[in-house]
Protein backbone atom coordinates (compact mmCIF):
# COMPACT_ATOMS: atom_id res chain seq x y z
CA UNK A 1 0.00 0.00 0.00
CA UNK A 2 0.88 3.16 -0.67
CA UNK A 3 1.93 5.78 1.76
CA UNK A 4 -1.00 8.22 -0.58
CA UNK A 5 -3.37 5.06 -0.51
CA UNK A 6 -2.55 4.66 3.60
CA UNK A 7 -3.10 8.24 4.91
CA UNK A 8 -6.82 8.12 2.64
CA UNK A 9 -7.11 4.87 4.61
CA UNK A 10 -6.20 6.19 7.92
CA UNK A 11 -8.20 9.19 7.56
CA UNK A 12 -11.21 7.28 6.55
CA UNK A 13 -10.90 5.04 9.42
CA UNK A 14 -10.85 8.10 11.64
CA UNK A 15 -14.11 9.64 10.25
CA UNK A 16 -16.03 6.27 9.98
CA UNK A 17 -14.69 6.00 13.83
CA UNK A 18 -15.86 9.21 14.80
CA UNK A 19 -19.25 9.11 12.83
CA UNK A 20 -20.08 6.35 15.95
CA UNK A 21 -20.52 9.55 17.99
CA UNK A 22 -24.13 10.22 16.81
CA UNK A 23 -24.38 12.92 19.63
CA UNK A 24 -20.95 14.11 18.64
CA UNK A 25 -21.75 14.73 15.17
CA UNK A 26 -25.01 15.27 15.80
CA UNK A 27 -25.52 17.89 12.39
CA UNK A 28 -28.29 16.59 9.80
CA UNK A 29 -28.49 17.02 6.17
CA UNK A 30 -31.52 19.98 7.24
CA UNK A 31 -29.11 21.66 8.87
CA UNK A 32 -26.33 22.56 5.98
CA UNK A 33 -26.86 24.75 3.61
CA UNK A 34 -24.87 24.83 -0.13
CA UNK A 35 -24.36 27.98 -2.22
CA UNK A 36 -22.58 26.73 -5.37
CA UNK A 37 -19.49 25.32 -2.61
CA UNK A 38 -20.31 27.81 -0.24
CA UNK A 39 -21.62 26.14 3.29
CA UNK A 40 -23.62 27.22 6.10
CA UNK A 41 -23.60 25.03 9.37
CA UNK A 42 -25.08 25.61 12.26
CA UNK A 43 -25.65 23.21 15.43
CA UNK A 44 -25.40 21.92 18.94
CA UNK A 45 -22.51 19.74 19.28
CA UNK A 46 -21.57 17.52 22.99
CA UNK A 47 -17.54 16.62 22.46
CA UNK A 48 -16.00 13.36 22.87
CA UNK A 49 -12.83 11.88 24.53
CA UNK A 50 -9.93 13.42 22.22
CA UNK A 51 -9.13 10.76 19.98
CA UNK A 52 -5.34 11.91 19.63
CA UNK A 53 -2.52 10.93 21.04
CA UNK A 54 -1.29 12.58 24.38
CA UNK A 55 -5.09 14.01 24.09
CA UNK A 56 -6.58 11.29 25.89
CA UNK A 57 -7.37 13.47 29.11
CA UNK A 58 -8.96 15.89 26.97
CA UNK A 59 -12.46 16.85 25.25
CA UNK A 60 -12.72 17.60 21.71
CA UNK A 61 -15.79 18.51 19.46
CA UNK A 62 -15.14 18.05 15.52
CA UNK A 63 -16.90 20.51 13.73
CA UNK A 64 -15.60 20.13 10.05
CA UNK A 65 -13.85 16.69 9.80
CA UNK A 66 -10.68 16.23 8.23
CA UNK A 67 -10.66 16.60 4.46
CA UNK A 68 -8.29 16.79 1.41
CA UNK A 69 -9.32 20.42 0.41
CA UNK A 70 -8.85 23.20 2.37
CA UNK A 71 -11.95 24.81 4.73
CA UNK A 72 -11.67 28.74 5.13
CA UNK A 73 -14.30 30.59 6.72
CA UNK A 74 -15.73 32.25 9.81
CA UNK A 75 -16.95 30.24 13.26
CA UNK A 76 -19.24 32.09 15.55
CA UNK A 77 -19.42 29.83 18.89
CA UNK A 78 -21.34 29.72 21.93
CA UNK A 79 -20.22 27.08 24.93
CA UNK A 80 -20.85 25.66 28.39
CA UNK A 81 -16.93 26.20 29.01
CA UNK A 82 -14.23 28.10 27.46
CA UNK A 83 -12.59 26.63 24.81
CA UNK A 84 -9.84 26.39 22.69
CA UNK A 85 -10.00 26.63 18.92
CA UNK A 86 -8.31 24.25 16.43
CA UNK A 87 -7.50 24.26 12.87
CA UNK A 88 -5.59 20.80 11.56
CA UNK A 89 -2.91 20.82 8.61
CA UNK A 90 -2.08 18.13 6.86
CA UNK A 91 -1.75 15.45 6.73
CA UNK A 92 1.71 15.72 7.04
CA UNK A 93 4.83 13.89 4.87
CA UNK A 94 7.37 11.95 6.41
CA UNK A 95 9.44 14.44 7.76
CA UNK A 96 7.92 17.63 7.73
CA UNK A 97 6.96 17.49 12.12
CA UNK A 98 10.08 19.24 12.85
CA UNK A 99 9.30 21.22 15.46
CA UNK A 100 5.84 22.23 14.99
CA UNK A 101 2.33 21.00 17.71
CA UNK A 102 1.34 18.10 16.19
CA UNK A 103 -1.69 16.08 16.62
CA UNK A 104 -2.21 12.35 15.37
CA UNK A 105 -4.77 9.64 16.21
CA UNK A 106 -2.66 6.51 15.73
CA UNK A 107 1.35 7.83 15.66
CA UNK A 108 1.32 7.51 11.29
CA UNK A 109 -1.04 10.14 10.45
CA UNK A 110 -0.29 13.46 11.82
CA UNK A 111 -1.52 17.19 11.44
CA UNK A 112 0.02 20.16 12.21
CA UNK A 113 -1.85 22.21 14.93
CA UNK A 114 -3.40 25.56 15.05
CA UNK A 115 -4.60 25.81 18.91
CA UNK A 116 -5.63 28.74 19.73
CA UNK A 117 -6.74 29.48 23.37
CA UNK A 118 -9.31 32.19 23.30
CA UNK A 119 -9.72 31.63 27.27
CA UNK A 120 -13.76 32.57 26.73
CA UNK A 121 -16.32 30.06 25.75
CA UNK A 122 -17.96 32.71 22.90
CA UNK A 123 -16.71 34.40 20.14
CA UNK A 124 -15.66 34.30 16.19
CA UNK A 125 -12.35 32.59 14.99
CA UNK A 126 -11.25 33.32 11.19
CA UNK A 127 -9.71 30.08 10.12
CA UNK A 128 -7.97 27.49 7.15
CA UNK A 129 -7.39 24.34 7.32
CA UNK A 130 -8.07 20.76 6.83
CA UNK A 131 -10.08 20.51 10.07
CA UNK A 132 -11.95 22.32 12.43
CA UNK A 133 -12.83 21.81 16.31
CA UNK A 134 -12.77 23.08 19.77
CA UNK A 135 -10.95 21.44 22.43
CA UNK A 136 -10.39 21.63 26.13
CA UNK A 137 -7.90 20.62 28.32
CA UNK A 138 -9.62 18.65 30.60
CA UNK A 139 -11.93 15.42 30.77
CA UNK A 140 -15.86 17.05 31.55
CA UNK A 141 -17.75 16.65 28.23
CA UNK A 142 -18.91 20.18 27.06
CA UNK A 143 -22.00 21.60 24.93
CA UNK A 144 -20.88 23.56 22.10
CA UNK A 145 -23.90 25.74 19.76
CA UNK A 146 -22.42 27.27 16.71
CA UNK A 147 -22.68 28.76 13.55
CA UNK A 148 -20.13 28.50 10.49
CA UNK A 149 -19.88 29.41 7.00
CA UNK A 150 -16.81 27.94 5.03
CA UNK A 151 -15.89 27.01 1.66
CA UNK A 152 -14.41 23.63 1.22
CA UNK A 153 -11.82 24.62 -1.80
CA UNK A 154 -9.69 21.77 -3.87
CA UNK A 155 -5.87 22.62 -3.90
CA UNK A 156 -3.75 25.25 -6.38
CA UNK A 157 -1.39 28.10 -6.45
CA UNK A 158 -3.32 29.92 -3.85
CA UNK A 159 -5.68 27.77 -1.96
CA UNK A 160 -2.80 25.41 -0.14
CA UNK A 161 -1.98 23.55 2.47
CA UNK A 162 1.90 22.81 3.15
CA UNK A 163 4.87 22.87 5.31
CA UNK A 164 8.09 24.39 4.66
CA UNK A 165 11.35 25.49 5.86
CA UNK A 166 12.79 29.43 6.82
CA UNK A 167 15.79 30.79 4.56
CA UNK A 168 17.54 33.43 5.34
CA UNK A 169 15.33 37.15 4.90
CA UNK A 170 17.20 38.16 1.30
CA UNK A 171 16.08 41.83 2.18
CA UNK A 172 18.93 44.17 2.50
CA UNK A 173 19.22 45.22 6.65
CA UNK A 174 17.36 41.69 6.86
CA UNK A 175 20.59 39.21 6.93
CA UNK A 176 20.16 38.30 10.19
CA UNK A 177 16.65 37.16 10.13
CA UNK A 178 14.73 33.97 8.41
CA UNK A 179 12.00 34.00 6.01
CA UNK A 180 9.64 31.73 4.52
CA UNK A 181 7.49 32.63 1.59
CA UNK A 182 4.21 31.78 1.03
CA UNK A 183 2.85 33.54 -1.42
CA UNK A 184 5.39 35.47 -3.93
CA UNK A 185 5.37 39.00 -4.96
CA UNK A 186 2.42 39.26 -7.61
CA UNK A 187 0.85 42.05 -9.52
CA UNK A 188 -2.15 40.86 -8.50
CA UNK A 189 -3.64 41.37 -4.96
CA UNK A 190 -3.93 38.23 -2.60
CA UNK A 191 -6.80 38.55 -0.05
CA UNK A 192 -7.34 35.83 2.13
CA UNK A 193 -7.33 33.80 5.08
CA UNK A 194 -4.00 32.24 6.68
CA UNK A 195 -4.07 29.77 9.84
CA UNK A 196 -0.50 28.53 10.74
CA UNK A 197 1.75 26.60 12.99
CA UNK A 198 5.18 27.10 13.00
CA UNK A 199 8.32 25.54 15.37
CA UNK A 200 8.40 28.94 17.62
CA UNK A 201 7.02 32.39 17.44
CA UNK A 202 6.54 34.38 13.88
CA UNK A 203 5.79 37.45 13.01
CA UNK A 204 3.56 37.53 9.56
CA UNK A 205 4.24 40.11 5.92
CA UNK A 206 2.28 41.43 3.94
CA UNK A 207 4.16 43.72 1.35
CA UNK A 208 2.11 46.21 -0.85
CA UNK A 209 3.95 47.67 -4.28
CA UNK A 210 6.25 47.30 -6.20
CA UNK A 211 6.54 50.92 -5.00
CA UNK A 212 6.62 53.51 -7.55
CA UNK A 213 9.92 56.20 -7.38
CA UNK A 214 9.06 58.78 -4.50
CA UNK A 215 6.35 56.51 -2.92
CA UNK A 216 9.26 55.34 -0.17
CA UNK A 217 8.16 58.66 2.51
CA UNK A 218 8.63 56.71 5.94
CA UNK A 219 6.43 54.02 5.97
CA UNK A 220 8.57 50.37 6.61
CA UNK A 221 9.69 49.17 3.51
CA UNK A 222 11.53 45.90 2.20
CA UNK A 223 13.58 45.78 -0.85
CA UNK A 224 16.12 42.78 -2.02
CA UNK A 225 18.17 45.00 -4.09
CA UNK A 226 17.75 48.83 -3.02
CA UNK A 227 15.82 49.22 -6.35
CA UNK A 228 12.69 47.09 -6.03
CA UNK A 229 10.72 48.33 -2.76
CA UNK A 230 7.87 47.11 -1.14
CA UNK A 231 5.79 48.64 1.47
CA UNK A 232 5.69 46.32 4.50
CA UNK A 233 3.02 45.36 6.58
CA UNK A 234 4.89 43.98 9.68
CA UNK A 235 2.38 41.71 12.47
CA UNK A 236 3.86 40.78 15.63
CA UNK A 237 2.03 38.36 17.26
CA UNK A 238 4.02 36.55 19.89
CA UNK A 239 2.50 33.35 19.04
CA UNK A 240 3.46 30.22 17.40
CA UNK A 241 -0.07 29.53 16.07
CA UNK A 242 -2.92 31.50 15.12
CA UNK A 243 -5.27 33.09 11.81
CA UNK A 244 -4.49 36.12 10.26
CA UNK A 245 -6.95 37.81 7.45
CA UNK A 246 -4.56 39.44 4.79
CA UNK A 247 -4.48 41.17 1.63
CA UNK A 248 -1.34 42.63 -0.04
CA UNK A 249 1.37 41.56 -3.22
CA UNK A 250 3.17 38.77 -1.02
CA UNK A 251 2.98 36.92 1.84
CA UNK A 252 5.27 35.33 4.81
CA UNK A 253 6.27 34.53 7.75
CA UNK A 254 9.20 35.76 9.49
CA UNK A 255 11.50 35.92 12.84
CA UNK A 256 14.46 38.51 13.67
CA UNK A 257 16.91 35.40 14.49
CA UNK A 258 18.92 33.57 12.27
CA UNK A 259 17.89 30.22 13.46
CA UNK A 260 15.83 28.13 10.77
CA UNK A 261 12.25 27.59 11.61
CA UNK A 262 9.69 25.28 10.13
CA UNK A 263 6.28 26.42 9.58
CA UNK A 264 2.95 24.61 8.69
CA UNK A 265 0.19 26.05 7.45
CA UNK A 266 -3.40 26.52 5.29
CA UNK A 267 -4.10 29.35 3.08
CA UNK A 268 -7.00 30.51 1.12
CA UNK A 269 -7.35 33.05 -1.04
CA UNK A 270 -10.37 34.67 -2.89
CA UNK A 271 -10.45 35.16 -6.52
CA UNK A 272 -9.90 38.89 -7.17
CA UNK A 273 -13.04 38.61 -9.70
CA UNK A 274 -15.15 38.36 -6.70
CA UNK A 275 -14.66 41.90 -5.81
CA UNK A 276 -15.74 44.88 -6.90
CA UNK A 277 -12.68 46.69 -5.71
CA UNK A 278 -9.52 45.41 -5.35
CA UNK A 279 -6.02 48.37 -5.26
CA UNK A 280 -2.82 48.45 -4.02
CA UNK A 281 -1.84 52.04 -3.77
CA UNK A 282 0.40 54.84 -1.38
CA UNK A 283 -1.21 57.49 -0.73
CA UNK A 284 -0.05 61.20 0.91
CA UNK A 285 -2.79 62.52 3.82
CA UNK A 286 -4.29 66.06 3.59
CA UNK A 287 -5.92 68.16 5.72
CA UNK A 288 -9.08 66.53 7.92
CA UNK A 289 -12.00 68.45 5.89
CA UNK A 290 -14.28 67.40 8.60
CA UNK A 291 -15.16 70.24 11.01
CA UNK A 292 -13.56 70.65 14.67
CA UNK A 293 -11.08 68.17 12.43
CA UNK A 294 -9.07 71.30 11.15
CA UNK A 295 -5.76 70.28 12.81
CA UNK A 296 -6.09 66.08 12.04
CA UNK A 297 -4.70 64.71 8.41
CA UNK A 298 -7.02 62.16 6.62
CA UNK A 299 -6.40 59.66 3.56
CA UNK A 300 -9.25 58.34 2.25
CA UNK A 301 -8.96 55.13 0.32
CA UNK A 302 -13.06 54.62 -0.22
CA UNK A 303 -14.63 57.44 -1.29
CA UNK A 304 -18.48 57.95 0.70
CA UNK A 305 -21.09 56.16 -1.82
CA UNK A 306 -24.88 55.38 -1.28
CA UNK A 307 -23.72 51.66 -1.39
CA UNK A 308 -21.89 49.27 1.61
CA UNK A 309 -18.54 48.69 0.81
CA UNK A 310 -17.32 45.65 2.91
CA UNK A 311 -13.82 44.04 2.96
CA UNK A 312 -10.53 43.51 4.16
CA UNK A 313 -8.00 46.24 4.72
CA UNK A 314 -4.00 45.83 5.20
CA UNK A 315 -1.74 48.77 5.51
CA UNK A 316 1.74 49.86 6.66
CA UNK A 317 1.53 53.73 7.58
CA UNK A 318 4.84 56.09 8.42
CA UNK A 319 3.25 56.56 11.36
CA UNK A 320 0.64 54.91 13.77
CA UNK A 321 -2.98 55.78 12.19
CA UNK A 322 -6.72 55.35 12.82
CA UNK A 323 -9.17 53.40 10.77
CA UNK A 324 -11.48 54.85 9.84
CA UNK A 325 -15.79 53.66 8.38
CA UNK A 326 -18.16 56.14 7.75
CA UNK A 327 -21.97 55.38 7.98
CA UNK A 328 -24.91 57.52 6.05
CA UNK A 329 -25.60 60.22 5.28
CA UNK A 330 -27.43 60.15 8.81
CA UNK A 331 -31.03 61.43 8.47
CA UNK A 332 -32.13 64.49 10.15
CA UNK A 333 -32.33 63.41 14.38
CA UNK A 334 -30.70 60.31 13.99
CA UNK A 335 -27.35 62.17 15.21
CA UNK A 336 -28.10 61.61 19.24
CA UNK A 337 -24.74 60.78 20.90
CA UNK A 338 -22.84 58.33 18.30
CA UNK A 339 -19.47 60.15 16.90
CA UNK A 340 -19.93 62.09 13.92
CA UNK A 341 -18.29 63.30 10.79
CA UNK A 342 -19.34 66.29 8.80
CA UNK A 343 -17.74 68.37 6.39
CA UNK A 344 -20.20 70.95 6.34
CA UNK A 345 -22.39 70.68 9.25
CA UNK A 346 -25.32 69.62 6.99
CA UNK A 347 -24.17 65.77 5.53
CA UNK A 348 -23.55 64.04 8.48
CA UNK A 349 -21.96 60.40 8.76
CA UNK A 350 -22.06 58.17 11.73
CA UNK A 351 -18.66 57.39 12.33
CA UNK A 352 -16.14 54.19 13.14
CA UNK A 353 -13.25 55.20 14.73
CA UNK A 354 -10.65 52.46 15.65
CA UNK A 355 -7.09 53.50 16.98
CA UNK A 356 -4.96 50.13 17.36
CA UNK A 357 -2.00 52.65 17.86
CA UNK A 358 -0.11 51.33 15.32
CA UNK A 359 1.50 52.02 12.24
CA UNK A 360 0.68 48.67 10.51
CA UNK A 361 -1.59 46.10 10.12
CA UNK A 362 -5.35 44.69 9.33
CA UNK A 363 -8.90 45.60 9.24
CA UNK A 364 -11.93 44.29 8.53
CA UNK A 365 -14.57 46.90 7.93
CA UNK A 366 -17.90 47.61 6.22
CA UNK A 367 -19.56 51.61 5.54
CA UNK A 368 -20.12 54.10 3.18
CA UNK A 369 -16.40 55.04 3.20
CA UNK A 370 -12.70 53.79 4.45
CA UNK A 371 -10.30 56.24 5.60
CA UNK A 372 -7.38 56.48 7.78
CA UNK A 373 -6.64 59.49 10.00
CA UNK A 374 -4.19 60.78 12.65
CA UNK A 375 -4.66 63.21 15.16
CA UNK A 376 -1.45 66.00 14.86
CA UNK A 377 -1.51 68.48 11.37
CA UNK A 378 1.45 66.54 10.19
CA UNK A 379 1.14 64.99 6.89
CA UNK A 380 1.64 60.93 6.30
CA UNK A 381 2.11 58.48 3.93
CA UNK A 382 -0.12 54.96 3.99
CA UNK A 383 0.61 51.77 1.64
CA UNK A 384 -2.10 49.61 1.24
CA UNK A 385 -4.09 46.83 -0.32
CA UNK A 386 -8.10 46.70 -0.01
CA UNK A 387 -10.09 43.60 -1.78
CA UNK A 388 -13.69 45.14 -0.81
CA UNK A 389 -17.04 44.45 -2.79
CA UNK A 390 -19.51 47.39 -3.21
CA UNK A 391 -23.34 45.78 -2.56
CA UNK A 392 -26.93 47.98 -2.86
CA UNK A 393 -28.75 48.27 -0.18
CA UNK A 394 -30.96 44.91 0.89
CA UNK A 395 -32.53 43.44 3.89
CA UNK A 396 -29.03 42.17 4.78
CA UNK A 397 -26.89 45.06 3.20
CA UNK A 398 -27.70 48.07 5.07
CA UNK A 399 -26.16 50.79 7.21
CA UNK A 400 -29.22 52.17 9.34
CA UNK A 401 -29.43 53.96 12.83
CA UNK A 402 -31.63 53.28 15.57
CA UNK A 403 -32.44 53.48 19.15
CA UNK A 404 -32.19 50.24 21.45
CA UNK A 405 -35.29 49.17 23.13
CA UNK A 406 -35.65 47.35 26.54
CA UNK A 407 -34.57 43.67 25.78
CA UNK A 408 -37.30 41.11 25.80
CA UNK A 409 -35.18 38.18 26.88
CA UNK A 410 -35.99 36.79 30.40
CA UNK A 411 -33.64 37.67 32.84
CA UNK A 412 -32.26 40.64 30.61
CA UNK A 413 -35.64 43.07 31.72
CA UNK A 414 -32.83 45.84 33.11
CA UNK A 415 -30.83 45.49 29.51
CA UNK A 416 -30.92 47.62 26.50
CA UNK A 417 -31.42 45.72 23.06
CA UNK A 418 -30.69 47.09 19.49
CA UNK A 419 -31.71 44.26 16.84
CA UNK A 420 -29.84 44.52 13.04
CA UNK A 421 -30.85 41.39 11.57
CA UNK A 422 -34.27 40.02 13.21
CA UNK A 423 -34.31 36.24 14.06
CA UNK A 424 -34.83 33.87 11.00
CA UNK A 425 -34.24 30.37 9.97
CA UNK A 426 -31.80 31.28 7.65
CA UNK A 427 -27.95 31.39 8.70
CA UNK A 428 -26.51 34.99 8.56
CA UNK A 429 -22.70 35.31 7.89
CA UNK A 430 -20.66 38.79 7.09
CA UNK A 431 -19.25 41.97 8.68
CA UNK A 432 -20.53 45.09 10.96
CA UNK A 433 -18.91 48.26 11.68
CA UNK A 434 -20.93 50.51 14.54
CA UNK A 435 -20.57 53.51 16.05
CA UNK A 436 -22.93 53.71 19.18
CA UNK A 437 -23.43 56.43 22.21
CA UNK A 438 -21.81 54.24 24.57
CA UNK A 439 -19.95 51.10 24.54
CA UNK A 440 -22.35 47.86 23.59
CA UNK A 441 -22.06 44.21 23.38
CA UNK A 442 -22.42 42.45 20.31
CA UNK A 443 -24.73 39.65 20.51
CA UNK A 444 -25.22 36.70 18.04
CA UNK A 445 -27.96 34.37 18.10
CA UNK A 446 -28.05 30.21 17.67
CA UNK A 447 -31.21 28.50 16.77
CA UNK A 448 -33.80 27.89 17.62
CA UNK A 449 -32.01 24.84 20.05
CA UNK A 450 -33.52 21.29 19.80
CA UNK A 451 -35.06 20.06 22.89
CA UNK A 452 -31.90 19.27 25.18
CA UNK A 453 -29.91 20.96 23.91
CA UNK A 454 -29.42 23.66 26.29
CA UNK A 455 -26.78 22.32 28.34
CA UNK A 456 -24.56 24.54 30.15
CA UNK A 457 -23.80 26.95 27.00
CA UNK A 458 -25.41 30.83 27.69
CA UNK A 459 -28.73 30.87 26.90
CA UNK A 460 -30.86 33.67 25.79
CA UNK A 461 -34.93 33.15 25.13
CA UNK A 462 -38.11 35.73 25.39
CA UNK A 463 -40.40 33.23 26.69
CA UNK A 464 -39.00 30.09 28.17
CA UNK A 465 -39.71 28.08 25.36
CA UNK A 466 -38.15 29.12 22.18
CA UNK A 467 -34.37 29.09 23.14
CA UNK A 468 -31.22 30.18 21.40
CA UNK A 469 -27.60 29.93 22.48
CA UNK A 470 -25.86 33.09 22.78
CA UNK A 471 -22.53 34.31 21.98
CA UNK A 472 -21.84 37.61 23.61
CA UNK A 473 -18.78 39.35 22.65
CA UNK A 474 -17.89 42.62 25.17
CA UNK A 475 -14.74 45.13 23.58
CA UNK A 476 -15.89 47.19 25.70
CA UNK A 477 -15.62 49.95 23.29
CA UNK A 478 -18.47 52.01 21.33
CA UNK A 479 -17.15 51.73 17.92
CA UNK A 480 -15.92 48.78 15.80
CA UNK A 481 -16.08 45.83 13.81
CA UNK A 482 -17.16 42.41 14.04
CA UNK A 483 -17.43 39.43 11.55
CA UNK A 484 -20.09 37.23 12.50
CA UNK A 485 -22.37 34.24 11.77
CA UNK A 486 -25.57 33.35 13.66
CA UNK A 487 -29.29 33.75 13.22
CA UNK A 488 -29.63 36.55 14.83
CA UNK A 489 -27.58 40.18 15.28
CA UNK A 490 -27.67 42.46 17.86
CA UNK A 491 -26.19 44.92 20.26
CA UNK A 492 -26.65 45.24 23.89
CA UNK A 493 -25.69 47.00 27.35
CA UNK A 494 -26.43 45.91 30.48
CA UNK A 495 -28.27 48.72 32.00
CA UNK A 496 -31.17 50.33 31.37
CA UNK A 497 -30.57 53.68 29.59
CA UNK A 498 -31.80 53.75 25.89
CA UNK A 499 -28.92 54.01 23.72
CA UNK A 500 -27.98 54.67 19.42
CA UNK A 501 -26.36 52.88 16.80
CA UNK A 502 -25.59 53.48 13.61
CA UNK A 503 -24.12 50.38 11.40
CA UNK A 504 -22.90 49.00 8.45
CA UNK A 505 -23.85 45.61 7.90
CA UNK A 506 -22.95 43.43 4.75
CA UNK A 507 -24.07 39.89 5.63
CA UNK A 508 -25.22 36.88 3.27
CA UNK A 509 -28.80 34.46 4.18
CA UNK A 510 -28.76 31.17 3.56
CA UNK A 511 -31.51 28.62 4.53
CA UNK A 512 -30.91 25.75 6.75
CA UNK A 513 -33.44 23.74 4.37
CA UNK A 514 -31.49 25.19 1.37
CA UNK A 515 -29.16 22.08 -0.65
CA UNK A 516 -26.55 22.95 -3.41
CA UNK A 517 -28.69 25.03 -5.77
CA UNK A 518 -28.46 23.99 -9.22
CA UNK A 519 -26.32 26.52 -11.42
CA UNK A 520 -28.57 28.73 -14.13
CA UNK A 521 -28.57 27.31 -17.11
CA UNK A 522 -26.32 28.61 -20.35
CA UNK A 523 -27.69 31.03 -22.34
CA UNK A 524 -28.19 29.18 -25.88
CA UNK A 525 -28.31 32.31 -27.88
CA UNK A 526 -25.10 33.73 -27.31
CA UNK A 527 -26.20 37.09 -29.09
CA UNK A 528 -23.34 38.69 -28.19
CA UNK A 529 -21.02 37.03 -30.42
CA UNK A 530 -22.63 38.30 -33.36
CA UNK A 531 -21.15 41.76 -32.35
CA UNK A 532 -18.16 43.26 -33.92
CA UNK A 533 -15.14 43.01 -31.68
CA UNK A 534 -14.08 46.50 -32.25
CA UNK A 535 -17.87 47.33 -31.33
CA UNK A 536 -17.20 45.32 -27.77
CA UNK A 537 -13.85 46.78 -27.06
CA UNK A 538 -16.09 49.99 -26.09
CA UNK A 539 -18.34 48.40 -24.17
CA UNK A 540 -18.79 49.26 -20.53
CA UNK A 541 -17.58 47.53 -17.64
CA UNK A 542 -20.05 45.78 -15.71
CA UNK A 543 -20.02 47.97 -12.83
CA UNK A 544 -20.47 50.86 -15.07
CA UNK A 545 -23.12 49.63 -16.85
CA UNK A 546 -25.02 48.44 -13.96
CA UNK A 547 -24.51 52.04 -12.45
CA UNK A 548 -26.31 53.09 -15.44
CA UNK A 549 -29.38 51.07 -14.82
CA UNK A 550 -28.85 47.73 -17.02
CA UNK A 551 -29.82 45.07 -14.87
CA UNK A 552 -27.30 42.01 -14.05
CA UNK A 553 -29.06 39.49 -16.42
CA UNK A 554 -28.36 42.23 -19.63
CA UNK A 555 -24.88 42.89 -18.75
CA UNK A 556 -22.59 42.71 -22.06
CA UNK A 557 -19.40 41.82 -21.64
CA UNK A 558 -16.30 42.43 -24.51
CA UNK A 559 -15.25 39.82 -26.86
CA UNK A 560 -13.71 36.53 -25.13
CA UNK A 561 -15.46 37.16 -21.64
CA UNK A 562 -18.08 35.24 -20.12
CA UNK A 563 -21.17 36.53 -18.43
CA UNK A 564 -21.24 35.31 -14.76
CA UNK A 565 -23.05 36.66 -11.16
CA UNK A 566 -21.42 36.76 -7.77
CA UNK A 567 -23.01 34.13 -5.22
CA UNK A 568 -22.46 37.35 -2.87
CA UNK A 569 -24.76 39.60 -4.75
CA UNK A 570 -25.89 38.36 -7.63
CA UNK A 571 -24.27 41.68 -9.58
CA UNK A 572 -22.44 40.61 -12.98
CA UNK A 573 -18.75 40.21 -13.76
CA UNK A 574 -17.02 39.43 -17.29
CA UNK A 575 -13.93 37.15 -17.38
CA UNK A 576 -12.59 34.18 -19.13
CA UNK A 577 -14.47 30.98 -19.45
CA UNK A 578 -11.39 29.08 -17.51
CA UNK A 579 -11.64 31.86 -14.64
CA UNK A 580 -15.60 31.43 -14.84
CA UNK A 581 -15.41 27.47 -14.31
CA UNK A 582 -13.11 28.54 -11.28
CA UNK A 583 -15.36 30.81 -9.71
CA UNK A 584 -18.09 28.75 -10.14
CA UNK A 585 -16.60 25.35 -8.92
CA UNK A 586 -15.93 26.97 -5.49
CA UNK A 587 -18.65 28.69 -5.08
CA UNK A 588 -18.08 32.52 -5.60
CA UNK A 589 -20.59 32.62 -8.57
CA UNK A 590 -23.49 31.42 -10.55
CA UNK A 591 -24.20 31.68 -14.51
Amino acid sequence: MTNKTSTIFTISILIFSLAMYPSFLNVDAASMATMEGVKVQSGTIQSVQDPGIGHETHQLAIILPPSDKVYSGALTYSASEPIQLVALHGPLAEGEDTGQPIWTPDGETKFALTFVDSEANMGTWKFSGNALAVHTMNTNQFSVSYSVKYWESDMSDTITTGTIQSIQDPGIGHETHQLAILLPPSEDVYSGILSYSASEPIQLVALHGPLATGEDTGQPIWTPDGETKFALTFVEKEADMGSWMFSGNALAVHTMNPDQFTVSYSVNVMPSEIFDIVESGTIQSVQDPGIGHETHQLAIILPPSDKVYSGALTYSASEPIQLVALHGPLAEGEDTGQPIWTPDGETKFALTFVDNEEAMGTWKFSGNALAVHTMNPDQFTVSYSVSAWESDMSDTITTGTIQSIQDPGIGHETHQLAILLAPSEKVYSGLVSYAASEPIQLVALHGPLAEGEDTGQPIWTPDGETKFALTFVDPETAMGTWMFSGNALAVHTMKTDQFTVSYSVNAAEMSPAMMEQDMMEEDTMKEDTMKEDTMMEEVMSPLQQMKSGVKASDVICKAGLELIFKAIDGSAVCVTSSTASTLIQRGWATQ
